[in-house]
């Protein structure tokens, strides 16, 4: 019973030790690529603040390596591409500074994916490697070899077509979404002889109409959810931040569930939506999106937010004037300052918990209370070989009391001692142990 009830105990430490060293982590397609190949990786699990391209960074002997890369969260997913160097060598892809959740607490730590690169060449290489659109796109196919290659392209499930790249040259593939009928994720699938790659292309389907007065007159018997303003026109300086928040109403007479909040993918490096998610929407209530805006560089920029829900969807049209020493519209007349809403402005090292945060004059005011995230020093990957030492370390010493319990091993003279004390003492009736002379 002694040795059964031990076995348990090591059977559950093992299965601790394996769920306590699983954590957020990178998850590449596979850890041996191709010289010139695109690399794809994703991260799962509880972002909590957006990860930006320039967090993003793939190293050779400790030094940051200049690549072509893109970074993209779609639904819940963050994606993850490169165009590979050629040469052949082990690699680090580093994401720095990462807010997540794990285990009801909150951290702050680097992602480590180390991977290699070996000496054969990838046929050819794709960009982007994932895509989120509304129209129809185009996706860059570069060819690697010195002739001709074939290519067959298509979205799976259904036909697929094909094309010839010519010798160390680039095509563009025109791909088409007319026979997508719905918001959905869906596998676009390039291949050669030799190569394959499986592109995530999120293709967002919108209203006809999203015109609030359309959306009031056509009341039928279900939710109708969009947006109550259709454009946003804003006129900033280069580094002025500005904050705003669109109302999202349901103009149906049911209930709405599992809304999506989405940033087209040319924002994403200026614009940040705390909230991705509105879990329901009752006919007639509306929420307002907060958004925040800063941009680095002058320019002309524009997008949509849009929302999506079943195999409806909505979007706001954002455009930026970008410049400097311009006059802009960052005020906005009837919001009131944090400290009037009773509120408290958080650091980019908090987060607002037991509130919401709402829009103010300031920006973002969490109306709870700001907690610091918890910061490690190393790095997640680290963390999770601490524990495995760990519980090395525990398995260990339980190894070895078992051994010395139960397999400690008896000597010749030993067994003939006990052997003539057994024989005394059934003769004599004597107790006892017998010593040598």
């Amino acid at each position: 019973m002694k040795k059964k009830s031990l076995l348990i105990l090591l059977l559950f430490l093992l299965i601790f030790s394996i769920t306590f060293v699983s954590s957020l982590e990178i998850k590449p397609v596979k850890t041996d690529f191709m010289k010139g190949e695109t690399f794809q990786a994703t991260i799962d699990g509880n972002v909590i603040t957006t990860i930006k391209k320039e967090d993003v960074g793939f190293y050779k002997n400790n030094a940051q390596i200049p690549l072509n890369l893109g970074i993209s969260k779609i639904n819940h997913t963050y994606y993850i591409y490169a165009i590979l160097p050629y040469e052949s060598r082990n690699y680090t892809l580093i994401i720095k500074n990462v807010y997540y959740s794990e285990f009801n607490q909150f951290k702050k730590s680097d992602l480590e994916l180390n991977f290699s690169i070996s000496n054969q060449t990838s046929e050819f290489n794709v960009n982007p490697g994932f895509i989120s659109t509304t129209k129809n796109f185009e996706i860059s196919v570069f060819n690697n070899l010195n002739s001709v290659l074939n290519i067959n392209y298509g979205f799976e499930g259904y036909n697929a077509s094909s094309l010839v790249v010519q010798p160390q040259s680039i095509r563009q593939i025109p791909v088409s979404i007319s026979s997508i009928n719905s918001t959905s994720l869906n596998n676009l699938k390039i291949s050669s002889l030799g190569n394959s790659y499986t592109i995530p292309v999120n293709i967002i389907k919108l209203q006809n109409n999203t015109n609030t007065q359309n959306n009031n007159s056509n009341n039928n018997n279900e939710g109708k959810v969009s947006f109550t303003q259709n454009k946003i026109k804003v006129i900033l300086n280069k580094g002025e931040s500005y904050f705003d928040s669109i109302d999202l109403e349901n103009f149906g007479d049911r209930e709405v569930n599992d809304i999506s909040i989405s940033l087209s993918e040319n924002l994403k490096d200026y614009l940040f939506i705390p909230q991705n998610k509105i879990n329901s929407l009752k006919p007639g209530e509306s929420v307002g999106i907060n958004f925040t805006a800063t941009f680095t560089k002058t320019g002309n920029y524009t997008g949509f937010i849009f929302s999506s829900y079943n195999n409806e969807s909505d979007l706001v049209d954002l455009e930026f004037f970008i410049g400097e020493k311009l006059i802009s519209n960052t005020s906005i007349p009837g919001k009131k300052s944090c400290s009037e809403l009773n509120g408290n402005k958080c650091s980019s090292s908090q987060f607002c918990s037991g509130g919401s945060n709402v829009n103010s004059l300031e920006g973002f005011c969490c109306l709870g209370q700001c907690k610091e995230f918890n910061s490690t020093s190393s790095s997640s990957s680290g963390s999770n070989w601490l524990a495995i030492i760990a519980v090395l370390i525990i398995l260990g010493i339980l190894g070895a009391f078992l051994y010395f319990k139960y397999k400690k091993p008896k000597t010749s003279s030993d067994r003939i001692l006990k052997k003539r004390e057994d024989d005394f003492s059934e003769r004599f009736e004597t107790s006892g142990k017998l010593s040598k002379l």
